[in-house]
């Protein structure tokens, strides 16, 4: 007994040694791959690669949370194809499929940019819509902003208007990231913000207001986004530039930790950006005239009586809606030999503009360029028109607009259908304060125009 532990110090310094010299000659006996992953990993991590390696060929992939959030991402997709790009939801020609498939990219690449690599402990503004990722409602005279952010801490949001005709800052609740906004629960206008005289201005956003805070948005309960405006009337498309905007958010005590992403956290951004996919398609009810705000006509070439928001949404409908805007909408249809004349009066208001959505609620193609011949600057398809691009308007703000596939004229407001025969025309008047009218509509053949 006495001769044991002798013999297994001998035995351990033998083994030892064994093992130096395997290690210390592993080029000349070991496969270079081997070589490369002991280099990187060292002993210990090169077992542990083997010991899981074998653990998947018998008993499958390991099991973890964002693995598992991965593959309902994974499944939504699928059923995005299947659920939503259907008959009853209006995919029914093979080219309404193909761009509900790109409706589809939209939303995922816009998940992936509000929610994949920032959380309300790390606020960071990013573009909710642009030329190229189109979801619900987008304007291209508008620059939409988005965060994640939780009534648990407290924000400081800067900024600096740069020619902004109105600029609001909206919160909205979320029951979880990525789920469609239910409520608006407050906002903030260029009314009602304090500003230093070069434009630049300081908010709060948190659940107290702070003492001295001068600008305040009040934070509810649980999770919520915020949705930065900035709206422009310009000759050209504002969200074609998105270095204009002026806009940065921070945690109101300074920064918080970071860390890599780790499984929990990494679940949780991939469940955020299922929701969101799913949310804002097969799990939306298809649209129900008795359910839909009045301003929304569904009767073909006739628009909606303007009404403010937060007559008809507010924490009943939600939406992202803005509660000092009036909307109004109606679908067009036109024959391939005609066009829509609008007639109207513009209220009193900070912004005003008329936009064309496809059936997804996406506009239709305003980047790139149009081929006009001699053009000192470059032209853009008007599926637009706000009141820098409008002619012709009288004194009592009467307008007249062609709805039309292809180009009337230069005399002419012409907002260009790309050739389709379905679509919605969307109005908003922010911050109105004369009577809101719904304009007059009338189908006539196109070359009977100069006659209409």
């Amino acid at each position: 007994r006495q001769a044991q532990p002798a013999m297994a110090a001998k035995i351990l310094l033998v083994v030892g040694i064994a093992l130096g010299v395997l290690a210390a000659t592993s080029s000349l006996w070991m496969p270079k791959k081997l070589q490369i992953g002991l280099s990187l990993l060292g002993w210990r991590g090169l077992l542990n690669v083997t010991r899981e390696s074998i653990g998947t060929r018998v008993l499958g992939l390991k099991a973890t949370p964002s693995r598992e959030a991965w593959h309902r991402l994974v499944d939504t997709l699928s059923n995005f194809d299947t659920k939503y790009l259907v008959p009853d939801r209006g995919a029914v020609s093979e080219d309404a499929i193909a761009e509900g498939h790109l409706y589809g990219l939209h939303l995922l690449t816009t998940a992936v940019e509000l929610f994949a690599h920032h959380d309300h402990l790390h606020p960071d503004f990013r573009m909710a819509l642009s030329p190229w990722r189109k979801w619900w409602g987008d304007n291209p005279d508008v620059l939409y902003l988005h965060c994640l952010v939780h009534a648990d801490q407290a924000y400081i949001v800067r900024g600096r208007l740069t020619g902004e005709v109105y600029y609001s800052l909206s919160v909205y609740s979320t029951p979880l990231p990525g789920q469609y906004a239910v409520a608006s629960l407050g906002n903030l206008n260029g009314k009602d913000i304090v500003t230093a005289a070069d434009g630049s201005f300081e908010i709060i956003v948190s659940h107290e207001r702070p003492d001295g805070a001068v600008n305040w948005l009040k934070l509810e309960t649980g999770f919520l986004s915020l949705i930065s405006r900035h709206y422009f009337e310009d000759a050209t498309p504002a969200a074609l530039d998105v270095t204009r905007v002026r806009v940065t958010i921070d945690l109101l005590d300074g920064p918080a930790p970071y860390s890599p992403p780790n499984d929990e956290l990494m679940a949780a951004r991939l469940a955020a950006i299922e929701r969101f996919v799913r949310d804002h398609s097969f799990d939306r009810p298809p649209f129900n005239p008795a359910q839909s705000p009045a301003w929304y006509s569904f009767v073909p070439n006739v628009i909606g009586t303007p009404e403010m928001h937060q007559q008809t949404h507010g924490a009943k409908t939600g939406g992202l809606g803005a509660d000092d805007i009036a909307y109004s909408a109606g679908p067009w249809l036109l024959a391939a030999d005609e066009a829509l004349l609008i007639e109207g009066v513009l209220p009193e208001c900070s912004f005003a503009n008329v936009v064309l959505w496809n059936q997804f609620l996406q506009t239709l193609n305003y980047a790139n360029p149009r081929p006009v011949p001699a053009a000192a600057t470059r032209a853009y398809y008007p599926i637009s028109l706000n009141r820098a691009q409008l002619k012709n308007v009288s004194a009592s703000r009467e307008y007249t607009i062609v709805l039309a596939h292809k180009d009337p004229g230069p005399d002419y407001n012409w907002l260009y259908t790309e050739g389709r025969e379905r679509g919605t025309l969307f109005y908003r008047f922010v911050l109105p304060t004369t009577e809101l009218t719904a304009p007059r509509t009338r189908v006539v053949k196109f070359a009977d125009l100069n006659k209409a």
